[in-house]
């Protein structure tokens, strides 16, 4: 499918991805919302540019370590992880 599909498809609850993901962008210092099919954050409304690198690096490098390991585990989401991880 396309890489719009596979996101829809989502990963399976038992999976645990959402709580890992708030889970790791915790560790990074970041407070953000995540559940199974996306991540939230509210940024204050007057951010600086190393503020923003900080949010991006830790968003990133949160989902490289937790989703890091479908890459090869699953070819059928490799595609979406892949194009996420690149994108940031």
């Amino acid at each position: 499918g396309t890489p719009t599909e596979i996101a829809k498809q989502g990963y399976a609850a038992s999976d645990g991805i959402g709580g890992k993901l708030q889970a790791a962008t915790r560790a990074r210092g970041l407070i953000a919302r995540c559940n199974d099919t996306g991540i939230a954050f509210a940024p204050p409304l007057v951010i600086t540019a190393r503020e923003v690198d900080f949010l991006v690096n830790a968003v990133s490098e949160s989902i490289r370590e937790v989703l890091g390991q479908y890459i090869y585990q699953s070819t059928r989401r490799r595609p979406m992880v892949l194009s996420v991880i690149t994108m940031l």
